[in-house]
């Protein structure tokens, strides 16, 4: 298992030596990617549906928005800092994910400009540019594993935060008495007028919610 990883991500099986390759089926992990957020459809110039995947995204990040900014507007009259600082930063964090959510729709063109310069490169460097075929695929080797690397390092966040949250809850439920109280605890600072979200079931409501918002982030981010 772990020498087809190691494998896979050298591309041991690959023969960068001579023909032609396939820009796209090198950076498959990326192609895959820009192909499920309907950005690389080259024959299509217009904005990409948001009856796919790319509503859900967008719709969970800008609920998410609404309640972090909410959040934290309360935390700013209430003098609450921690609740303030926290739904501040989530805040600007989502306004990110909104940012990038948009440009799949605005920048299409662009995509589709670069999606057409690699492949004239890979097109130039396996004919007429043979003698900088080496050091033009050790390059693009190195890239392949850098985005390898990126996807998992962003995706392993998103899989933290969310086994943080259950570790969090579970801990909360073996140590809670009920002499001394508490709350169960959340992934994201959420508070809406006279709303408890820590009663059943917002809360579970609230805690599903803060789980696929964080994965839809990094899976979006990626």
């Amino acid at each position: 298992m772990w020498k087809k990883l190691k494998d896979f991500y050298n591309k041991t099986h690959t023969d960068f030596s001579k023909g032609y390759v396939d820009p796209y089926e090198f950076h498959k992990t990326f192609y895959q990617i820009l192909v499920n957020f309907k950005v690389a459809d080259l024959s299509n110039e217009n904005p990409p549906s948001y009856f796919n995947q790319n509503t859900i995204i967008f719709m969970t990040g800008f609920i998410a928005k609404v309640l972090c900014v909410i959040s934290f507007y309360h935390g700013l009259m209430t003098f609450n800092l921690r609740l303030a600082t926290e739904a501040g930063t989530y805040t600007i964090v989502m306004a990110y994910a909104l940012l990038i959510s948009s440009c799949t729709r605005k920048n299409v063109p662009q995509y589709h400009n670069f999606l057409r310069a690699m492949k004239d490169d890979f097109h130039f460097i396996c004919t007429s540019g043979e003698k900088y075929r080496t050091q033009y695929f050790r390059n693009q080797l190195l890239t392949w594993k850098i985005c390898i690397f990126a996807c998992i390092f962003t995706a392993s966040i998103a899989v933290g935060m969310v086994s943080f949250a259950f570790l969090s809850l579970l801990y909360f439920l073996a140590t809670y008495k009920e002499e001394i109280g508490g709350s169960r605890p959340l992934l994201f600072p959420f508070w809406l007028p006279n709303v408890d979200f820590g009663e059943t079931p917002v809360y579970e409501i609230a805690f599903m919610f803060s789980n696929i918002c964080a994965l839809l982030y990094a899976y979006n981010y990626i």
